[in-house]
């Protein structure tokens, strides 16, 4: 957008009129050519007249006659700039909802961690039962099975809730812009 801008404001600075002033000064003193001369001709003067110059340059145009160049050009820099300011309102409307989406995200996995977490505690609550009822003889040792291989179940269920909260946050995290890769997840 900024690169747009400058080129619509560079249309302007062509109506302008351009100006260039250089200035020089010096002689024609050669160290070298004296030396060996002098040798010759001790006679001959040192060094010349010096020399200066002045020059200023300004070149100013009317564009009298174009065929439409100067307007053609002046639309398309301002079609450009709506262009890039069209880029970037999408752009921005993207991130801030590539926000919003990871925002919610997180709060999702945050949720789905903490049921986890109790169908975890409970799965191993309801396997120590199971296996006090088998002991007392209140039910068959393939339900104990059962029980406890639901309780694993729950477990894993834990750990890819937990993986899940955190690729989450760290999605969240690199939408903001505040990702840090050296302590991308220390504070979960």
């Amino acid at each position: 957008m900024h690169s747009a801008e400058l080129t619509r404001k560079g249309f302007d600075r062509e109506l302008f009129p351009s100006t260039q002033i250089t200035a020089g000064f010096g002689n024609q003193f050669s160290p070298t050519n004296a030396v060996f001369f002098h040798t010759i001709n001790p006679n001959i003067t040192r060094g010349s007249p010096g020399f200066w110059q002045i020059e200023a340059v300004s070149t100013f145009t009317l564009p009298l006659l174009d065929y439409g160049q100067r307007h053609t050009e002046r639309a398309n820099d301002d079609a450009a700039l709506e262009s890039a300011r069209v880029t970037l309102d999408s752009t921005q409307g993207q991130a801030t909802l590539d926000i919003h989406q990871s925002y919610r995200a997180a709060q999702t996995a945050n949720a789905q961690l903490g049921y986890a977490r109790d169908e975890s505690r409970l799965g191993v609550e309801a396997a120590r039962i199971a296996q006090l009822q088998y002991q007392n003889g209140l039910i068959a040792l393939s339900d104990v099975s059962q029980a406890e291989q639901t309780s694993v179940t729950a477990q894993g269920d834990l750990i890819d809730a937990e993986v899940a909260y955190v690729n989450a946050v760290v999605k969240l995290r690199t939408s903001l812009g505040i990702y840090d890769a050296q302590s991308a997840v220390a504070d979960l």
